[in-house]
């Protein structure tokens, strides 16, 4: 569970949505202050959604492969996005364990 601008997101496709909603506010000038992490802009937004959006494919796509939570979590199927997400939030692993958990 994660508090998005006072919107409470339960799920990966939750943030993804709530990311969505929030961009639609923005535009070049905005100032966009984070949780957690330094101050960004719609550009540093945008990019934040693109790597959500890689963690759910990624990770959906090794689950419908058959890969176990365990697996997901060993393996490195989110390495072409983990030196972005560069433990923003929460480590890695944590983050693979709630995006896959929270597939649908």
């Amino acid at each position: 569970m994660v508090n998005f601008g006072g919107i409470i997101v339960r799920t990966i496709d939750g943030l993804i949505d709530a990311v969505k909603v929030a961009l639609t506010y923005c535009d070049d000038a905005t100032q966009v202050v984070p949780g957690h992490g330094p101050l960004t802009d719609k550009k540093g937004l945008e990019e934040y959604l693109g790597i959500m959006e890689g963690f759910r494919q990624a990770v959906a796509q090794a689950r419908a492969d058959g890969m176990t939570l365990e697996e997901v979590l060993s393996s490195d199927v989110t390495a072409e996005l983990d030196e972005k997400w560069d433990n923003k939030m929460f480590p890695t692993a944590a983050f693979r364990e709630l995006v896959y958990r929270s597939l649908p």
